[in-house]
């Protein structure tokens, strides 16, 4: 048998070429997604040590990077995604040093599971930084721990250095999250493994593999007894016990059908998401083109002659196919033992946001069983051209996601600026409600965070003055807004950060872009296709809840992003904030300015405050222009005659009896 093993140093670049074409593309353009405002916001409001008591609720013990990393990073956004970034590289290194460890003559192998490991397209939430830089320094210590283990086994002489370490990342990563806890069971596993040339005899060979691995067993069960007895299960439960104790036939059954369809999705169902195209077309060809890169290069570079493995004779190839399986059956067992946290507490597993983090869970196991697999089942040389494919594939699709969360970015860049164009300042205590809000990356806990940081820059207290509900989830009997009534108290905390406010304190708003950022009130009832919880709440919006005059208008943080071009949004939020004020001489200039600019609505129905300032100033013509494109729309007919109706009485004038009169009968306002 003849071997040429890859360069040391060849692997780890190829892994950060790989890694940095996958997520790094778009780091000067993200954010802050999902529960990185929260996190964001905690280190703002109290700073780094807030989150021993922040996390505190959940995983006491992960406090400490969030600590580390704030005091460093700060409210630097890119820095988190930079950080990420290079724990995801980190992860990736260590893998194949602990794969190449257990299986040195199979390095070419061991370097795909790698390469497989670091594009995984199962897992989307890359760009989620703040949040997962916790996941990804687990992983790391974890895999570290896994390494040291082994030296201690190989290097006698340094043996109980290595094992110190090894213990004490092993228990900071357990204790800390319990993702990878299930990867705590492959230790015997890999130390058998790596005796098998130590100590061949099998009794003795178990022997060493016990008394090396209690002092991790012992780790391990101080986690359980903690975790199950002491710290218990303040928000998931363990719902497959306690399932299995009151229906064990049905749950057990029940239990073989999930696990059966999550390996197959965490599988057949990640990989299978690669061949799909960017649905914006101007990204089609640079994902093509980046696909096609990056499978040469991986081509390339793993079929050079330094990074083959030639295996030659009958005996040699038996021994190959003998690898193969056994990676096939690791990788097996180390989905079933990493699935043990998803399956026991009964946590959702999706190919979707936000259910495809589950996936992290098994990313050890998937990576083995599928090259594994592939060796296995596809005859010489397809497998390094299916494997180049996958993961040339993988990092275009990686790319394509990185894309949705630059768009992201940039609708919510977008919100945050309109909201404060329109709401200079808010009364504390308000209770902004809203539903059907198409920001596919926050709910409405994260968005709290920014109205905070935006109306309150200044606070630095666990109580905070406002609240963002979403209807769809807080609206309904037994929830925070049972009904849509004034006089009700509203009591919600996040972690422990806390809010009280009553429903006396509502305001109603809408964002469906490409539309602009609305404040809704009573009279914005007649606009269409208003989501129906929405419209049960615009009775009791307050729209005195905004603060018109302030000397200090609010203006979004660093975070948000830098303030967008002026386009039509920026004249609608002036105009309809001059609407509330009844400045109908700012309303009628703000509409003047933007059609000086050739700007003009993507949602007709925002001509109507312009409509109800140039009623009010009696600009007839300019009325009846912008009445007739409110009317490209249909739908818009009933909000289109109810404005004019209000403003033509405010005026002393009546549907049937002002100078716009003909045109209010073409457009089916007068009967």
């Amino acid at each position: 048998m003849r071997i040429n093993k890859l360069r040391i140093p060849l692997a780890p670049v190829l892994f950060f070429v790989v890694v940095l074409f996958s997520y790094g593309i778009y780091i000067p353009w993200f954010g802050l997604y999902g529960d990185d405002w929260i996190y964001m916001w905690a280190h703002h409001l109290l700073g780094p040590l807030f989150y021993v008591d922040f996390v505190s609720i959940d995983r006491p013990f992960s406090a400490w990077i969030y600590i580390l990393s704030s005091a460093v990073f700060g409210d630097t956004v890119w820095m988190y995604h930079v950080l990420l970034l290079g724990l995801r590289w980190l992860s990736t290194v260590l893998f194949w040093w602990v794969l190449r460890s257990i299986w040195p003559e199979h390095e070419r192998a061991v370097t795909w599971m790698a390469l497989l490991m670091a594009v995984y397209p199962g897992f989307k939430q890359e760009p989620i930084s703040v949040q997962f830089i916790l996941h990804f320094s687990v992983l790391a210590l974890f895999l570290w721990s896994l390494g040291l283990m082994i030296q201690a086994a190989r290097r006698p002489e340094r043996s109980r250095l290595y094992t110190v370490i090894a213990l004490l990342a092993s228990a900071l990563a357990v204790f800390s999250l319990e993702y990878f806890v299930g990867g705590e069971f492959l230790r015997p596993l890999i130390l058998w493994a790596v005796y098998s040339s130590q100590v061949p005899e099998v009794r003795a060979r178990l022997r060493k593999v016990i008394v090396t691995w209690i002092p991790y067993l012992v780790v391990l069960v101080l986690f359980f007894i903690w975790r199950v007895f002491i710290f218990k299960f303040p928000t998931y439960q363990p719902g497959l016990l306690n399932s299995l104790a009151s229906n064990p036939l049905t749950t057990l059954y029940e239990f073989a059908l999930r696990i059966a369809r999550d390996l197959r999705m965490v599988t057949y169902g990640a990989w299978r998401q690669v061949f799909s195209l960017p649905d914006q077309s101007q990204y089609v060809l640079p994902a093509i083109a980046l696909m096609v890169v990056m499978t040469a290069v991986v081509w390339f570079l793993m079929t050079r002659k330094t990074a083959a493995v030639a295996v030659e004779g009958a005996e040699g190839q038996a021994t190959w196919k003998d690898w193969a399986l056994q990676a096939v059956w690791v990788g097996l067992l180390a989905m079933l033992v990493g699935g043990i946290p998803i399956w026991v507490a009964e946590v959702p597993l999706e190919m979707s946001f936000p259910w495809d983090r589950s996936t992290l869970s098994y990313l050890i196991g998937l990576s083995l069983f599928t090259v594994g697999a592939i060796y296995l089942v596809v005859r010489k040389p397809f497998p390094v051209i299916l494997l180049s494919l996958m993961v040339g594939m993988a990092v275009g699709f990686q790319f394509q996601n990185a894309v949705v969360y630059r768009n992201e970015q940039d609708k919510m860049n977008e919100f945050y600026w309109q909201m404060t164009w329109r709401i200079p300042a808010l009364e504390p205590g308000t209770i902004m409600v809203f539903q059907d809000v198409p920001l596919n990356r926050v709910g409405d806990n994260s968005m709290t965070p920014p109205v905070n940081w935006i109306y309150a820059p200044d606070l630095h207290d666990d109580d905070v003055p406002y609240k963002v509900f979403d209807l769809t989830i807080r609206y309904g009997e037994g929830r925070d807004l049972p009904t849509a009534e004034e006089n009700i108290e509203v009591v919600h905390s996040y972690r422990n950060i806390n809010f009280s406010g009553s429903t006396s304190n509502i305001l109603a708003f809408r964002y469906n872009p490409p539309g602009c950022f609305r404040v809704l009130g009573p009279e914005d009832l007649a606009l269409p296709a208003l989501p129906g919880d929405l419209g049960d709440f615009l009775p009791i919006s307050k729209l005195d809840q905004i603060v018109v005059d302030t000397p200090n208008p609010a203006v979004p943080p660093s975070v948000v992003g830098p303030e967008p071009e002026h386009d039509w949004c920026y004249y609608f939020e002036k105009a309809d904030l001059a609407r509330q004020q009844q400045d109908w001489t700012a309303v009628e200039d703000w509409g003047e300015q933007a059609l000086a600019q050739s700007f003009h609505p993507r949602d007709a129905s925002e001509w109507l405050p312009f409509l109800e300032g140039y009623i009010y100033r009696q600009n007839w013509d300019r009325a009846n222009q912008v009445s007739q494109e409110v009317m490209e729309k249909e739908a818009n007919q009933t909000a289109l005659c109810a404005t004019w109706e209000r403003a033509l009485r405010a005026t002393g004038y009546s549907l049937p009896d002002n100078p716009s009169a003909a045109v209010l009968s073409e457009l089916g306002c007068v009967p």
